[in-house]
């Protein structure tokens, strides 16, 4: 998906004149109604030109990550109004999601550019301002306003994603490992995914467990019931008596972005596109329809980018969730960020991005090159840091620990490092890194095989170029054709006003790789601002 190429075409013009409108979206079971701003004026449900759009007032903030830590931030984004606030006041409402499309120089169709909740109005005398909440905050809740109501009983909390998660029961028979039917109490809200698992956390003691899958329930029985190795070398043994406490636990098992995809267009319902899967209340619980969620995009990064050490693009994830994301979308990131992945807001879509070493040297491979920067794009160096200030520390070594045991031991699956003598090339570096994956890859690889070391060292690659050394970040204002961009791009390049830290008198960049960190625009000024990350710390040790 993405942008269309007209408005791709529209944003490289010589002259560019935007048309934007902001659609307050009704969505069911959330706040606000339905109401559609434009430059000029309101044109849904009423028509007055009494408050409209300010066209020069747009700014949007791209998604920003940060090296090492791969945090990540979607970036607010504002819109300028002027007129009477009154004729909209009554529509809208704080946490309302909303969109704002563009449309430019009267010849292309309007393309959404941004996304989120409405988070703070102010201003006077006919001049105002919307600022908006960003995906991930907006996220951070399910969009749903019902405290405790309907069929939810009241210990469940429907503004949490996974607001089931952890609800426990007790078994009311003895149940064995060849048992393939569970009685319990109560199973009635345990609730499976479209012809998927859930499982089920056994407790044979107040810290002894150990987990079973299930595919089907009734009130008072789970069907379909049997042993798993989860987490790895943690399986079910032995007896379980009646009377023995167990806990729902959701379990999301795919490729990471698919996962991702789900918990945005999952309602429960199954109508809501191909990847409405889950139950309503694991995901954000918006049914505003699909089309946010780029599936296309995401997984064409799967095989040129994120893939086993192998080589093979059977990368997944299994992870049982034990209590509510209290987070939101948070918590998916604080499991993404440690295998260096994130997700983004690219042209319009929710999509999904890794880090690489934008020259391959350190994976082996080269990613794909998004854009071309040469000197005529650029409008301004704005900032160019040799030492990354974001950056405080690195790593002599770096580790992943991806195989949590029964009895507590652990695998840990190494970076190698490659110091020049064994020296690191600055200071201040910390002697050990582990990145804590146990609870996200995958054990099975779709043939029985043993795959999560591979993914852990593929994943490592990715990464170790930044844990291990110094890097630059440069800050370019460019044309806003560059607006295509997001955080995980590699760019190329080549200009004679810009040089690296270890280059030398005479030498400057040409088709310089880099790493988009952050790319953010803004309409009125036809500019783009981006963030980019250079590897130049190894070139001298």
């Amino acid at each position: 998906m993405g942008w269309s190429t007209d408005f791709v075409a529209g944003l490289g013009s010589g002259s560019i004149v935007p048309e934007f409108e902001l659609k307050f979206v009704e969505v069911y079971g959330s706040v606000g109604d339905g109401i559609t701003l434009g430059s000029t004026g309101v044109t849904w449900p009423v028509q007055t030109k009494r408050i409209k759009i300010d066209a020069g007032s747009v700014q949007v903030q791209g998604t920003t990550v940060i090296p090492q830590r791969w945090s990540v931030s979607f970036g607010g984004w504002s819109v300028g109004l002027v007129g009477d606030i009154r004729d909209i006041a009554g529509y809208i409402r704080r946490g309302q999601f909303a969109e704002l499309h563009c449309r430019l120089n009267g010849f292309s169709g309007f393309e959404r550019i941004a996304m989120g909740s409405l988070d703070g109005l102010s201003g006077s005398r006919g001049v105002w301002r919307l600022t908006f909440r960003d995906l991930i905050s907006t996220f951070q809740n399910r969009l749903n306003n019902h405290v405790r109501a309907g069929v939810y009983p009241l210990g469940y909390d429907k503004f949490q994603l996974f607001n089931r998660a952890g609800a426990t029961t007790t078994t009311t028979s003895t149940w064995n490992t060849v048992d393939t039917t569970m009685d319990v109490t109560a199973a009635l809200d345990w609730d499976l995914p479209t012809g998927g698992q859930a499982l089920v956390q056994c407790f044979t003691s107040a810290t002894d467990y150990f987990f079973v899958k299930y595919t089907g329930k009734t009130a008072i029985e789970l069907s379909g019931v049997a042993g798993v190795d989860y987490p790895v070398g943690n399986v079910a043994v032995g007896t379980l008596s009646s009377g023995s406490t167990i806990k729902y636990c959701p379990w999301v098992r795919g490729y990471p972005w698919v996962i991702m995809g789900m918990l945005i267009d999952s309602t429960g319902t199954g109508a809501n596109g191909p990847f409405d899967v889950y139950p309503g209340h694991w995901g954000i619980g918006g049914m505003y329809g699909a089309g946010i969620y780029d599936n296309f995009d995401a997984h064409s990064i799967n095989g040129p980018l994120i893939k086993r050490s192998d080589g093979s693009t059977r990368y997944r994830w299994s992870h049982a969730i034990t209590s509510p994301w209290a987070g939101g979308f948070r918590d998916l990131i604080g499991l993404s960020s440690s295998a260096g992945q994130w997700p983004v807001q690219r042209q319009g879509y929710v999509s999904w991005r890794g880090c690489s070493d934008p020259t391959g040297l350190e994976m082996g491979y080269e990613p794909t090159v998004a854009a071309r920067i040469n000197t005529s794009d650029i409008q301004e160096i704005i900032t160019h840091e040799f030492y990354n200030s974001s950056i405080q520390n690195h790593y002599a070594n770096v580790l992943a620990n991806i195989v949590p045991q029964y009895n507590g031991a652990s695998t840990m699956t190494p970076a190698a490092s490659n110091f020049t003598n064994n020296r690191v090339p600055s200071l201040p570096y910390i002697q050990e890194t582990v990145r804590d994956l146990r609870f996200v890859y995958d054990d099975d690889d779709g043939t029985g095989a043993e795959k999560r070391n591979e993914m852990a060292v593929g994943d490592l690659n990715r990464m170790k170029g930044w844990d291990f050394y110094p890097s630059e970040k440069l800050v370019l204002r460019v044309g806003l054709k560059f607006a295509i961009l997001c955080a995980g791009d590699v760019v190329e390049i080549t200009s004679q006003f810009l040089s690296g830290l270890y280059m030398g008198r005479g030498n400057s960049f040409n088709a310089q790789r880099a790493m988009v960190l952050n790319c953010s625009y803004v309409f009125g000024s036809a500019s783009c601002v981006l963030q980019l990350g250079i590897l130049s710390g190894r070139e001298k040790r």
